[in-house]
């Protein structure tokens, strides 16, 4: 259950997103409640919008399982003054650490990218400036692996595995990594979708015979049919 007061005048539309799904109301008051089933810990972002207009005021990402969560902002204009409060506070605290190590080089990052657009920037700068952002990049790789392998026993290293990971083109690396989590959290959402997604890229990996397929131009189209053609 989510239920929660922004302090506002104006109608607002308040979504509630979770493992690919999206509820959403609108309130006259600032007042809202969702009901949800939450069987595991799982990341839940919840968004507010000014209904006239839909421009996003409020968001907040946080862990939680099952039980209340009870959210409250003084203001619609400053999501920082959103206040949280939950039954479950192991999961949340788990994931605000992780956000305390990688949030500040998410900025660093940021700063690089945005300086290399100057006016004036020679290339020799330019390139710098490239090569310091793929440098906070890697480390930022490096802090979300340490996580999870700090993490392989709950859903918190599960969700980072799966979302902070999702650069990364090794896939025995991946498959290692996965290997580490407890069986029990193999049936959960987002090792599913890790597993997923590492099935596919050794598929489509170099020197892989290409995965065979159909499409439909003016005729229809097979891989054997195109390969003939070419050779």
């Amino acid at each position: 259950m989510i239920e929660g007061k922004i302090g506002t005048r104006e109608p607002l539309k308040i979504y509630v997103t979770h493992l690919n799904k999206v509820d959403s109301i609108t309130t006259q008051n600032g007042t809202f409640k969702f009901s949800l089933n939450v069987s595991s810990p799982q990341l839940i972002r919840v968004v507010a919008a000014v209904a006239n207009n839909m421009r996003i005021n409020a968001s907040r990402s946080f862990f939680t399982s099952n039980g209340v969560i009870h959210i409250e902002a003084k203001s619609i204009d400053d999501y920082r003054q959103i206040h949280i409060t939950s039954s479950d506070t192991i999961s949340e605290n788990m994931y605000h650490s992780f956000r305390a190590r990688f949030d500040p080089l998410v900025q660093v990052a940021r700063t690089y990218i945005d300086r290399s657009y100057d006016s004036g920037r020679t290339e020799s700068e330019q390139k710098l400036l490239g090569d310091l952002y793929a440098h906070i990049n890697q480390i930022e790789r490096e802090v979300a692996i340490k996580f999870v392998y700090e993490h392989t026993n709950d859903a918190v290293g599960a969700y980072v595995f799966n979302y902070f990971l999702q650069e990364e083109k090794n896939a025995a690396k991946l498959d290692s990594i996965y290997n580490l989590f407890d069986p029990n959290l193999h049936t959960s959402f987002d090792l599913i979708e890790m597993r997923k997604k590492n099935d596919h890229m050794k598929k489509l990996a170099i020197g892989k015979p290409a995965p065979l397929f159909s499409a439909i131009t003016s005729t229809h189209q097979t891989l054997r049919s195109t390969a003939s053609n070419l050779f």
